[in-house]
């Protein structure tokens, strides 16, 4: 009897944040279940690296350099290549419901602190 054998892409996520801490933090969790990690240390960078490599999420901080979160996810929800793609927000301290129910509005999958 033969073996089968099958082929699993590796899912990868792109993380969004300015700090080196949290960027860390979050590749090494999700490295350690078996994702590929891309990172952008902001919004205009995680745009970018977004539409030249594909990622089948991104993780990304609200209050970053050059390009925000909130930027960043709305022109991520218009781009035809990437709307379809989740974008889940983090945050390391506590934020607003407001900050939440934005994030909602723009579209947003998941918010998490």
């Amino acid at each position: 009897m033969g073996r089968v054998e099958t082929t699993m892409k590796m899912k990868r996520v792109l993380i969004a944040d300015g700090e080196e801490e949290n960027r860390y933090l979050l590749r090494s969790l999700l490295q350690e279940n078996g994702y590929e990690i891309i990172t952008a240390v902001n919004g205009a960078q995680a745009l970018d690296m977004a539409r030249q490599t594909l990622s089948d999420m991104i993780i990304s901080d609200i209050f970053m350099p050059v390009m925000d979160g909130f930027i960043l996810c709305h022109k991520w929800k218009k781009d035809e290549l990437l709307h379809s793609i989740p974008f889940v927000f983090h945050r390391a301290t506590f934020t607003d419901d407001r900050d939440k129910e934005f994030a909602n509005s723009l579209g947003a999958t998941r918010f998490i602190t």
